[in-house]
């Protein structure tokens, strides 16, 4: 099985336990097709500006999936490096050289693996605040439907009262906000996470006399 695989694979089981943390998080009220397909086809045209709002939200959201995917292939490169690491200074201790770079290479490989995962923390927060943002449009989208049927009074709009649906959008949106809130909180302790590195980078840097650790070097 492919790396890229077992992260997708791990991202539905992420995603389901993610809709059980939050299971008022779901559109439950749409206007049923039948009612839509009895407007006039100027109320149809009033639609397309909600509809392209939902797909730029499902844009958003697969762009965020990717960088998440990408956080996670970047904490197997600093779990790599760790274990170049290790093995170089192993080699070192036994030829019976100085250490003191080695040792600085190795503090910086963990606190690389430190900023790796917490980055990986906040790109999965804000996955799930991309998914609270799509749930917040799809129900915008469905509110606009609702007014565009109540407003045209076709038969098949029996039903579709559109108070219903504005509480449908203002619940959602508190999702959202709620997940970028934890978002803001997630930024904090990365960006701590990420000085500590910085830190150990600039240590290795002047153990090894500038050849290790400069910001150009990967």
């Amino acid at each position: 099985m492919s790396v890229r695989h077992t992260h997708r694979s791990w991202l539905a089981a992420v995603l389901i336990g993610a809709s059980l943390w939050g299971c008022a998080a779901r559109v439950s009220l749409r206007v049923p097709p039948a009612a839509i397909a009895e407007l006039p086809l100027e109320r149809k045209l009033t639609l397309l500006d909600a509809e392209n709002d939902l797909l730029a939200a499902q844009d958003a959201r697969d762009a965020q999936e990717d960088a998440w995917y990408h956080a996670r292939d970047l904490i197997d490169d600093a779990n790599k490096r760790r274990s170049e690491a290790d093995e170089q200074r192993a080699r070192a201790k036994k030829s019976g050289a100085p250490l003191e770079t080695f040792e600085a290479q190795i503090k910086e490989a963990v606190a690389r693996i430190h900023y790796a995962e917490s980055e990986e923390d906040l790109q999965l927060a804000m996955l799930k605040a991309s998914d609270g943002q799509l749930l917040l449009a799809q129900a915008k989208y469905e509110l606009v439907r609702a007014n565009e049927v109540e407003a045209a009074a076709l038969p098949g709009a029996a039903g579709v009262k559109v108070p219903d649906y504005q509480k449908q959008v203002d619940r959602l949106a508190k999702v959202a906000a709620d997940r970028q809130a934890e978002v803001a909180k997630q930024k904090e302790k990365t960006q701590a996470v990420k000085d500590k590195w910085t830190q150990a980078r600039a240590e290795l840097m002047q153990a090894s006399g500038g050849g290790v650790g400069s910001a150009w070097v990967p």
